[in-house]
């Protein structure tokens, strides 16, 4: 994917479009960022390339995202190299995970959901009850084994990305797509939870997937960025 794709948004949060502007406040250890850059695309250069996972890479993944919530737990914004490699990262593994057989696709989505997590925990606002760091520890702490619906979680998302309109691991999959994302449209209704940083159902009565649940990274040709000020929270039922 082209480096500059994604270079003018960081939606972490609702409203993120604020981030587009150029940044005067500190953006954090320059050596923390570099080592999340490498960490992360070690991982998906291996998964792409039919290695599969490799241990040794996502404890260097898993340490630099612990890094990396330490040093952004007090910034408003985080750096953009650090956003290009993070919104790529699980996307890729999901889409990754198609080139392999049913046992090892299981692992690497298992993988990609913890993964997500951690990196809305490393990007988290920061609260006064939690930083992101101390969530970020507790879950590598309790990892996969604390995920009751691990099962299930594991067989909705395969059913779910086998459903995609469109798929970035597919060489025909053109440039303009990845600006016109189901995630960035004005009609996108995120799910709440967990669900929410992956998939959403769609509002867009032009659309095919109309009142379907879709991956935040797929798309059609009814794409439209209005109305993008209620698109991250619930719709209210009519009255």
């Amino acid at each position: 994917m082209k480096a500059g794709a994604h270079s003018a948004w960081a939606p972490w949060e609702p409203g993120g479009a604020q981030y587009a502007a150029p940044m005067t406040q500190p953006m954090g250890s320059s050596a923390v960022t570099d080592s999340l850059v490498t960490a992360a695309l070690a991982v998906t250069l291996s998964v792409r390339s039919r290695r599969g996972l490799v241990d040794d890479e996502l404890r260097e993944l898993y340490a630099a995202l612990t890094a990396c919530a330490a040093d952004w737990a007090s910034l408003d914004a985080i750096p953009r190299a650090a956003v290009n490699a993070l919104v790529d990262l699980e996307p890729s593994l999901l889409a990754s995970a198609e080139l392999y057989d049913q046992s090892t696709r299981a692992v690497i989505i298992d993988t990609a959901i913890e993964i997500a997590d951690l990196v809305h925990e490393a990007v988290a606002v920061p609260s006064h009850s939690s930083t992101p760091h101390a969530r970020i520890e507790r879950n590598l702490g309790r990892a996969v084994d604390a995920r009751t619906d691990s099962e299930h979680r594991r067989a909705t998302f395969t059913r779910w990305l086998g459903q995609r309109n469109r798929r970035q691991e597919d060489p025909s999959y053109r440039d303009e797509w990845y600006v016109a994302q189901c995630g960035r449209c004005g009609f996108w209704v995120g799910l709440t939870g967990g669900w929410g940083h992956d998939f959403g159902a769609c509002s867009n009565a032009r659309s095919p997937s109309d009142g379907m649940v879709r991956f935040e990274h797929d798309g059609c040709d009814a794409f439209s960025a209005e109305a993008e000020e209620g698109r991250s929270g619930p719709i209210s039922p009519p009255q």
